[in-house]
């Protein structure tokens, strides 16, 4: 493989790599997080397996919660999104265009991937089905926007996207809405985000056929 491919694909094999540990029970709670004294006594004769829980313990809640965007006290998935766009603002910013649909499709199989590796945890750390702070299906639904969509300028699809995809996802037209109610599991929590981009694409569309017909292309979508 020529280097600079290497080079540009080391960030997923580090992201894969990160997410191995994943598989490691852990059983410490959120409020258990401070050792005591006994605990590190403790994890002296254990080898510090207690050490690592601890570890993979603050990996899941990191990567599940979009580093930490997801624990915001209030809109935590209009904030885990940010992820995602920043993901997409990266990418453009730095990739030749050639690696930009490719680069962003590797995104969202590994933030997917991460989404129904982390599901049981989330479910199980939060006690909900589909908990607000778990926004990994968020950062994977924007993601859809800029591998589907490639006109205007970057800000007017971040800024579009970013706005339709949020409102989409809340109000969540059908079919999201059936399968955010009826289809449970890791599935269920990532296909109505997909759904609702998909949406929020399609409406992009339309405002780029709009701009062009009353002149606002400077303000909607240039084509």
């Amino acid at each position: 493989m020529p280097e600079s491919n290497r080079l540009q694909l080391n960030p997923a094999l580090s992201f894969l790599q990160a997410l191995s540990i994943l598989n490691i029970p852990d059983d410490v709670e959120e409020g258990n997080e401070t050792d005591t004294h006994a605990d590190a006594t403790a994890n002296k004769k254990d080898g510090g397996k207690g050490k690592k829980m601890n570890m993979s313990f603050q990996l899941k809640r990191m990567l599940a919660t979009a580093f930490w965007l997801g624990l915001m006290p209030f809109a935590p998935g209009t904030f885990g999104t940010l992820l995602g766009v920043l993901i997409h603002v990266a990418v453009y910013s730095f990739l030749p265009l050639s690696w930009h649909v490719l680069a962003l499709t590797i995104a969202l199989f590994l933030v997917s991937y991460a989404n129904h590796a982390l599901t049981p945890w989330a479910k199980s750390h939060w006690g909900k089905d589909d908990p607000g702070n778990f926004v990994l299906d968020e950062v994977a639904g924007y993601l859809v926007v800029p591998i589907l969509f490639h006109q205007g300028d970057l800000w007017q699809v971040v800024f579009w996207g970013f706005l339709l995809f949020r409102v989409y996802d809340i109000i969540k037209i059908p079919p999201a809405r059936q399968i955010d109610r009826k289809l449970h599991g890791s599935w269920g929590i990532l296909l109505d985000d997909l759904v609702s981009a998909t949406y929020a694409v399609l409406t992009m569309y339309f405002l780029v056929w709009l701009g062009v017909q009353m002149g606002w292309s400077d303000w909607l979508i240039r084509p």
